[in-house]
């Protein structure tokens, strides 16, 4: 399984001010590296909403997850 995500991912901002960040990516990547791609798109996208909980995106949130065969 490969992921790339652009930095509005990485750089999104929940109401406290915090950054999703790069870890936050990997621990949600590393938990679902047994999923099917558009499983593992799913779970990054709610992860994602969940952390911003209801604050707007000010930057496209692009994912890009490829099964490698």
């Amino acid at each position: 399984m490969r992921s790339s995500q652009g930095d509005g991912v990485t750089e999104a901002f929940n109401p406290d001010e915090e950054q999703f960040g790069t870890q936050r990516v990997e621990q949600v990547v590393a938990a679902g590296m047994n999923d099917h791609a558009n499983e593992l798109t799913k779970r990054l996208k709610e992860s994602l909403r969940d952390f911003r909980a209801g604050r707007v995106a000010f930057d496209d949130t692009t994912l890009l997850v490829a099964e490698v065969m």
